[in-house]
């Protein structure tokens, strides 16, 4: 009687088996897939002894030998006969190209060779790089950025190396028009170069000037990094450029000479918008009462300090602050002050206080020529009994 095969989960044994040995043949060649393909990338001579006619491994063993010696003339004749190879078995290796140009006494026929290689393929960044050099070799700005541009748009790898030299030829009036229209354009890397001004040691004057030729260019939507600029510049008391930095992230709020009297809007470019000082044993908020908002203070202890301050452009002359205060409901009446005093330039501090129950404070002061811009203050002073007390203020107005 003739043996029957036991099936196992509705399939043959033998179908399982023959599954299984497929997948590990799969597995196998694929291990040895990317063995060889390290070995290619590391070590090509070793791949070359087996398999001379391996195009990948010549080109890399041309690449490799150019890097090691490239002032050797025998290493270099070596390394064009890899190349040869390499492109004799496929000519499509960009690396073969570019490693043929690189021997090359001629700079014309090094750059028809990188040009082959670039139509190849635009991605090598390389292959880039030598065709950036040999642009700025012969002049040509606007071919130098085009090149720029295709190495930033695919990779990362060089942007601490390619930013450094644009944020320095921003300032160059004779590369900063090509330069700005190409960032008009580069949605890919733009803000990545954006970040590294903000990031990194250069000059706000560098960052304002490259922002500046932007917005004549009708493109400068990084407003958010820009805003960002101006607060750093201006609280580390560059307050020329930290002010040219916030008229360019913020047109609008820039003309004003003094913003958001109401304490309605809070969150624009500090220190041109409030900045609240709410911390120690002092609690500055705001709050909409009755449908009003407002600045409140309130020190549990009778504590004092400073509650609020904004840097503020009025012009020189006799000048008016004024605000509404009031007493918060719970709280003994406390009293606020008011200074408005230069950030630089001709001093001047002019101050004033009131109790909160009066409903109104005002600072007058005549402003010099120089005392540009000022900083505007609003506090509470201390309470003598330790009670607690506190204040809000509202409607503030520059007159």
């Amino acid at each position: 009687m003739a043996r029957r095969l036991r099936i196992v989960g509705g399939h043959s044994p033998w179908l399982i088996a023959l599954w299984g040995a497929v997948l590990i043949a799969t597995a196998a060649v694929t291990s040895l897939s990317s063995l060889a393909a390290l070995m290619r990338e590391q070590q090509p001579d070793t791949i070359l002894t087996f398999d001379p006619r391996d195009a990948l491994a010549q080109a890399r063993r041309s690449e490799l030998l150019l890097a090691q010696s490239p002032e050797d003339q025998h290493v270099v004749q070596r390394a064009r006969t890899a190349a040869l190879a390499a492109l004799s078995y496929d000519p499509t290796r960009v690396t073969a190209w570019r490693s043929l140009a690189a021997v090359q006494q001629n700079n014309n026929r090094a750059d028809q060779l990188l040009l082959v290689a670039q139509w190849l393929s635009r991605r090598d960044p390389l292959t880039q790089l030598a065709l950036l050099e040999y642009k700025v070799q012969h002049g040509d700005v606007a071919g130098a950025l085009q090149h720029y541009d295709n190495i930033l748009r695919v990779s990362t790898v060089y942007d601490r190396v390619l930013f450094p030299v644009l944020a320095y030829a921003g300032t160059d009036p004779n590369v900063q028009p090509a330069l700005v229209a190409r960032l008009a354009s580069a949605s890919a890397w733009r803000r990545r170069f954006f970040s590294y001004l903000a990031s990194s040691n250069t000059a706000y004057h560098t960052q304002a000037v490259i922002y500046a030729a932007m917005a004549r260019h009708g493109k400068l939507s990084d407003s958010d990094i820009v805003g960002l600029q101006a607060t750093n510049a201006t609280l580390g008391g560059d307050y020329r450029n930290g002010e040219t930095l916030f008229k360019l992230a913020d047109p609008g709020a820039a003309r004003l000479p003094l913003r958001d009297g109401n304490f309605a809007s809070l969150g624009g470019i500090t220190p041109y918008s409030w900045m609240l000082e709410d911390g120690g044993f002092l609690r500055v908020a705001t709050a909409v009462v009755a449908g009003r908002p407002r600045l409140e203070m309130e020190s549990p202890r009778g504590d004092g300090g400073r509650g609020v301050r904004q840097l503020v452009q009025l012009p020189a002359g006799k000048r008016r602050i004024s605000a509404t205060i009031g007493q918060i409901e719970g709280d003994i009446s406390g009293t606020v002050y008011a200074t408005l005093a230069c950030a630089q330039g001709s001093p001047i501090s002019a101050s004033s206080e009131a109790r909160a129950d009066t409903g109104r404070i005002v600072v007058a002061a005549t402003i010099p020529a120089g005392c540009y811009p000022q900083w505007l203050e609003f506090g509470l002073r201390q309470s003598l009994s330790g009670d607690r007390s506190g204040a809000w203020v509202s409607g503030i107005r520059a007159d």
